[in-house]
């Protein structure tokens, strides 16, 4: 979340300066796939176009004298590098299981976010989504649905209402409802999740996980035939996507194995 975080704000700064760049062609054509991958739902693809777009503005900023002079830019490095500061020790201190310190150190780059890009600015929705993962990590159900809600008006409102991001923020609405033990209230959000990620693409990581995610919501409530359905959508696509040996590939095909023999074994 940290590169999306930062991608997310040289993009933005790149579509304002392109006519400046020496390799606006390249440059444009990078935006472009990145509006496409968007628009599918790819984000390893998002992931890339991103590197490759942050590569090609690092190179401008060293030839390029116009740029390099820029004002505007020359802020971006500025509040880039304080951002990154506190980006970085918040994961660094989320990695020590220390989640106190992380979610200060979001809230520090949240002001910062706030001030530069505005309220309502996909950065400061982005922090929010990891604020509510901390609160949740941290057992503090409630607050992180303050985070998530706050992040998905914003999604909604800068992306529309069928965005990736709008997506996972409801699997995210999901996952906190399942822990709370609403499940109604959670499949609710997974099939909102739905709705938007088969719209997009058949065969990415976050279907699949969403599937994954009700086929665990119908075990917990006990409905093992409607767990195997969902069970066996995820399997098809990870098998698709990640390959059969992957780790996760294998648990779900595991754990298909062992519902069909519950199912089997079941009295008619």
């Amino acid at each position: 979340m940290i590169e999306a975080i930062i991608a997310g704000v040289i993009i933005g700064v790149t579509v304002n300066l392109i006519d400046k760049f020496s390799n606006k062609v390249n440059v444009k054509a990078i935006l472009e796939q990145i509006t496409k991958a968007k628009q599918e739902g790819n984000t390893q693809q998002i992931k890339e176009k991103s590197k490759e777009l942050k590569k090609v503005v690092d190179e401008e900023l060293k030839s390029n004298k116009e740029l390099k002079d820029n004002k505007e830019l020359k802020e971006l490095q500025s509040i880039l590098d304080e951002l990154n500061d506190y980006l970085q020790q918040a994961y660094t201190s989320y990695k020590k299981y220390d989640f106190t310190n992380s979610i200060r150190y979001y809230n520090k780059a949240l002001k910062i976010q706030k001030d530069k890009f505005g309220d309502s600015s996909k950065e400061v929705a982005d922090t929010y989504t990891n604020l509510g993962l901390l609160y949740q990590a941290k057992g503090n159900l409630d607050e992180a649905l303050k985070q998530y809600e706050k992040a998905l008006d914003i999604f909604i409102e800068i992306e529309g209402a069928n965005s990736l991001s709008v997506a996972s923020t409801y699997g995210n609405l999901g996952n906190l409802y399942k822990a709370k033990s609403n499940y109604d209230e959670a499949m609710s959000y997974y099939k909102k999740a739905l709705t938007i990620y088969e719209g997009m693409n058949d065969k990415i990581v976050e279907l699949a996980s969403t599937y994954n995610n009700l086929g665990n919501l119908y075990q917990a409530k006990g409905s093992h035939d409607k767990t195997l359905k969902y069970i066996r959508k995820a399997h098809t696509i990870y098998e698709f996507v990640l390959g059969s040996n992957h780790p996760q590939t294998k648990k779900l095909k595991q754990a298909i194995s062992q519902l069909e023999n519950i199912l089997n074994n079941q009295t008619p």
